[in-house]
């Protein structure tokens, strides 16, 4: 099908070969899959009104989310923490089924009971994060998010109250995506209703991160294109990016390390966004003998590859393969 240039969108795969018109030369391949970098090439050549668009079926992977936590090896995260985990899950799973009153206040509890009990080591769900590809399932999409907002707004200090609340614009942003799909701004005007309705007296920058988390700074965003974004849309719609991002590439088997992101966040929320959730290797641990390790990969729930610290190796480090519990 024909697409016009403005309506692509990261994942699309191509149906034609995109061409210099001036050297003949090829710039993208037929059966590519578009990024976010060579939809910037694209739409910034002026080359194209329409590209040829593969349409795709979209299949429902069969994953379980609980089965993936209570593998994590405990070096990383304790059954306590699995637990919590867990329960934050149900809670907002309930949510997402049944988006009423009750469920809205069993999630607040939750929600709040989890930050409480995972404040200080909130770093160690990263792993989680990395191992669950979360697209298909929406509740895990918005747990995920939850866990990066939270850890990268305890990066820059905020309290947490404020995390509470960023956790709460989470859940009604993506709630929408039940009945609506993502570049549909119906989500968003149905999320923030919803928020309305169920919490009369919320702040308006929760609304505000709920109205914003698909407006990017260049302009590029929707559904009003501001140029001008609240810190919390930012940080949901950078959250967001990088969950569909490392789920095209665990499909694709393309391990980049993060999205094309330039102008269209705060360079600083990138820089931190990277340096704390991106790079998953800045994540250490200690071994039951007392060795320090290192998480070099952990995608797609696979037992993850790590360094250890080896007397052997003239280098100091050895790499190993974790098995899943111990």
């Amino acid at each position: 099908m024909l697409v016009p240039i403005k309506e692509l969108k990261v994942g699309m795969k191509l149906g034609q070969d995109v061409l210099c018109p001036k050297t003949s030369r090829r710039l993208l391949s037929k059966g590519q899959r578009l990024t976010s970098l060579s939809i910037a090439i694209i739409t910034g050549r002026g080359d194209y009104e329409y590209l040829d668009i593969i349409e795709e079926e979209k299949k429902q992977a069969d994953i379980n989310v609980k089965q993936i936590v209570e593998d994590v090896p405990e070096l990383f995260i304790s059954p306590a923490q699995k637990q919590s985990y867990h329960d934050l899950y149900k809670a907002v799973d309930s949510f997402v089924q049944a988006e009423n009153n009750y469920y809205w206040d069993l999630c607040r509890i939750n929600i709040k009971k989890f930050l409480n009990l995972n404040y200080d080591r909130i770093s160690d769900f990263l792993f989680i994060v990395h191992c669950i590809p979360v697209i298909p399932i929406l509740s895990a999409r918005i747990i995920n998010s939850m866990l990066q907002a939270s850890i990268l707004l305890k990066e820059v200090q905020t309290g947490l109250d404020d995390i509470y609340r960023v956790c709460q614009a989470t859940l009604f942003a993506y709630i929408g995506l039940k009945k609506f799909q993502d570049d549909d701004e119906q989500h968003i005007k149905f999320g923030i209703s919803l928020l309305k309705s169920l919490d009369p007296g919320v702040p308006e920058d929760v609304i505000a991160a709920v109205a914003q988390h698909h407006e990017r700074l260049d302009g590029s965003g929707f559904p009003a294109g501001a140029k001008e974004v609240h810190l919390w849309g930012q940080v949901l719609g950078i959250c967001d990016e990088y969950n569909q991002f490392v789920c095209r590439s665990i499909q694709e088997k393309t391990f980049e390390e993060r999205p094309y992101w330039f102008r269209k966040f705060e360079p600083e929320i990138i820089q931190l966004f990277s340096k704390s959730i991106a790079d998953i290797s800045t994540r250490c641990f200690t071994t039951e003998d007392g060795k320090i390790g290192k998480i070099i990969f952990a995608r797609n729930a696979e037992k993850p590859i790590v360094m250890i610290e080896s007397e052997k190796d003239f280098r100091g480090w050895k790499f190993s393969v974790l098995e899943k519990k111990k």
